[in-house]
């Protein structure tokens, strides 16, 4: 039994929609379908359906830290303006940027 390996795939996998996914046909062994799946295309097809995860979670995770950060930094921000509320300053001490630091100017670090 041999598996697929990364060398297996070209370079830029196209990832396969999920219509494509419910629709995809493996080859057959043996004469009319009675002994079942290519095993090779099975593999092939497994691999390749986890590299797609694998790079979905990339992403996933990737946009899930940003969402956190921007939180964070959200959070900071209404506090530093809370105390400067509370300490007194009046409305006229408080500076009040245009909008939240969010390090990359509110930007998507792949932007």
């Amino acid at each position: 039994m041999t598996g697929w390996h990364r060398e297996h795939l070209p370079r830029e996998v196209i990832p396969l929609s999920p219509r494509q996914i419910r629709e995809y046909e493996l080859p057959y062994v043996g004469r009319l379908r009675k002994r079942g799946l290519e095993p090779e295309a099975v593999y092939q097809l497994l691999y390749r359906l986890a590299h797609q995860v694998a790079a979905q979670n990339v992403t996933t995770r990737a946009i899930l830290e940003e969402n956190e950060r921007i939180k964070r930094g959200l959070s900071q921000w209404q506090s530093r303006i809370a105390r400067q509320l509370e300490a007194g300053a009046g409305q006229d001490a408080v500076v009040y940027p245009t909008r939240p630091p969010f390090g990359n100017q509110g930007r998507h670090p792949s932007a």
